[in-house]
């Protein structure tokens, strides 16, 4: 199978590299080349010229890159939008004309937010973007893949991860309804989730949390289990004893 994978060079990138990279046909997108011998297209995922000359013979496309703030802040840079949405346009765009069958989509729990929802939150809920530009670029994300699923007839699934440990370090809240307490995945449990994307079948359009799964998470991965076999194996339950 080959697959086209943007952002290789980032947390998530890198992890799957190192797990899946020799299981598949990988094509590295972006401004520079990894490590491991790769194939390599240099280009900007703002362009879509870029994008469509690395999409051509591609079964699959990961879709990570994406425009991050170094903290939680409501920060209006444009770099949101240009990154996170046309971004995320210029590869569904690109898979369309390349007649790429599917795109696995990067996207998080801040495009669903969780203020005024019904707790845990399910992929069902609608939506209330936290975070900003950042949450509502996520969520815009996932607007564009359904459309493109429904109207151009690729497959597109849409992975809402939590925050990625340990790459970020958990500190358990007294109470689980704080702002700041997102709930944690760890970055092997992020990886699998990838893998059983690009194998699901049958999967017009999907969003799915991908968590960790103890009384603390705030998202509800549920449909995660169901349709694309996600088990989560770090769960932390040990936290609940330091409530």
């Amino acid at each position: 199978m080959k697959i086209l994978l943007t952002g290789a060079s980032g947390y998530v990138g890198q992890a799957f590299l190192k797990k899946y990279g020799r299981r598949y046909d990988i094509r590295v997108f972006g401004r520079s080349p990894v490590e491991g011998g790769f194939e390599f297209v240099k280009g900007d995922i703002r362009v879509y010229d870029d994008v469509f000359r690395a999409a051509a013979g591609a079964d699959v496309i990961v879709h990570l890159a994406a425009f991050a703030p170094e903290v939680k802040e409501k920060s209006m840079d444009e770099n949101f939008f240009d990154y996170n949405v046309k971004g995320v346009f210029n590869v569904l765009q690109a898979a369309v004309d390349a007649k790429v069958k599917k795109v696995v989509c990067a996207s998080s729990i801040c495009a669903v937010g969780y203020e005024g929802l019904e707790l845990p939150v399910k992929e069902s809920a609608r939506p209330n973007p936290s975070d900003g530009m950042y949450g509502l670029s996520k969520y815009l994300g996932e607007i564009l893949c359904e459309f493109y699923s429904k109207w151009h007839g690729i497959s597109t699934i849409c992975l809402r991860t939590a925050t990625v440990v340990p790459q970020h370090e958990i500190i358990v809240p007294h109470d689980p309804n704080t702002p700041s307490w997102f709930g944690y995945v760890h970055i092997d449990d992020v990886v699998e989730a990838y893998d059983l994307a690009i194998n699901a079948d049958g999967i017009k359009h999907g969003v799915f949390h991908i968590s960790a799964e103890n009384a603390l998470m705030k998202y509800d991965i549920s449909d995660a289990k169901a349709r694309l076999g996600f088990k989560p194996v770090h769960n932390y339950e040990g936290f609940l004893e330091k409530k």
